[in-house]
């Protein structure tokens, strides 16, 4: 229509240059930047590299994405983040190479290390399914044996795991506790606002090991290493087939076993 109307909204900042559409006064800009291509939205400084120019970015938005596992502070750049680290590390010899978490404790480091890796050498040894730490395979086996240690002391419910009471009992309290640095938004569950704080950064922490690809989270990883494997870690409890994902399971029993109809 504008070619018609031969309307120019689009102003170069620079010379007052008038364009009919956004990408031609892009293009124009460029000119000006010389070999600066990507310009700030905010000031119009102009950058050699993409990388250059989002960072200069958050001096202007005030984003500080990158946060430190240890004490929480947060910082513009990964570099500045790192730098910090170093106050850190006093007392701490190891260090994990993918993510820079530190620790004194050489068996602490081990269980952070299957983060990254997928590994899960820990296995039930009622249902053989695998997991990442001793801890977390505890856990697991007591939906095995009905144990509930884990009482609720506004109403007495009873939990097989601390996480999972002290999930509940937000509930009760309506606490929100974890507050994102980025955006403010108040989290239940530390997890929760770590999880969402992934969509600010763009940080893919996850690695498949065996293609390399990565991922914002450990499960989408793990869903993902199942196509190389071929492992089929889900089991029908009436028939004995086996599926690579959970909710193939749950849609096999649903439909073979119980006649739901399939939609």
């Amino acid at each position: 229509m504008r070619i018609h109307t031969g309307e120019l909204p689009f102003p170069c900042k620079v010379c007052n240059k008038r364009f009919r559409q956004q990408s031609n006064l892009t293009q124009h800009q460029r000119t000006h930047a010389s070999t600066k291509p990507f310009l700030c939205n905010y000031c119009g400084k102009g950058f050699r590299f993409k990388g250059d120019m989002l960072r200069h970015t958050r001096i202007h938005t005030g984003e500080r994405p990158f946060k430190c596992n240890i004490c929480q502070k947060s910082f513009r750049q990964s570099s500045h983040l790192n730098h910090h680290k170093i106050t850190h590390l006093r007392g701490r010899k190891y260090i994990c190479k993918l993510c820079g978490y530190c620790t004194a404790n050489k068996g602490h480091m081990e269980c952070h290390k299957v983060k990254h890796t997928g590994e899960r050498p820990f296995q039930c040894s009622m249902c053989g399914k695998r997991f990442s730490q001793g801890s977390h395979m505890r856990a697991h086996h007591v939906k095995h044996t009905g144990e509930r240690p884990f009482p609720c002391t506004v109403c007495g419910k009873r939990f097989s795991q601390k996480s999972s009471l002290n999930f509940h009992h937000v509930k009760h309290t309506g606490e929100r506790p974890f507050q994102c640095s980025v955006c403010g938004k108040n989290f239940s569950q530390k997890n929760n606002m770590k999880r969402h704080q992934l969509k600010h950064t763009g940080e893919r922490p996850y690695g498949c090991s065996i293609c390399g690809k990565r991922f914002a989270r450990l499960d989408n990883m793990k869903l993902h290493q199942v196509k190389h494997t071929g492992e089929r870690p889900y089991g029908c409890p009436i028939c004995g087939k086996r599926f690579a994902y959970k909710s193939n399971l749950n849609q096999h029993r649903a439909i073979v076993h119980f006649g739901y109809t399939k939609f």
